[in-house]
């Protein structure tokens, strides 16, 4: 994944092979990226433990932002045009 400010560098910022990676966004400031994570949906097909988390583009492990309990999804993070707040939408169950 690319920003605006360094299209020619890519570089990993996430690893873990039973962890899915939804709705990356880039922060404004071009220096994070936010996403959506749930562990197994590789595996076994359903998103379990979902969170949102940010990565610096320098690497690292990460910045926990949120952690939802038992199966609630928690998809499309997007942040502000200040990058202070990122909005998302939650899921409780099928229905809702």
């Amino acid at each position: 994944m690319a920003n605006r400010h360094c299209l020619k560098r890519e570089r990993q910022l996430t690893n873990g092979s039973t962890k899915s990676y939804e709705s990356p966004e880039w922060l404004p400031d071009g220096n994070y990226v936010v996403a959506a994570t749930a562990e197994n949906m590789a595996v076994r097909g359903d998103a379990r433990n979902p969170k949102l988390w940010m990565w610096h583009v320098d690497g690292g492990t990460g910045v926990q932002i949120i952690k939802e309990p038992g199966s609630r999804r928690i998809t499309g993070p997007t942040p502000t045009p200040d990058g202070r707040h990122i909005w998302f939408a939650q899921r409780t169950n099928l229905w809702q």
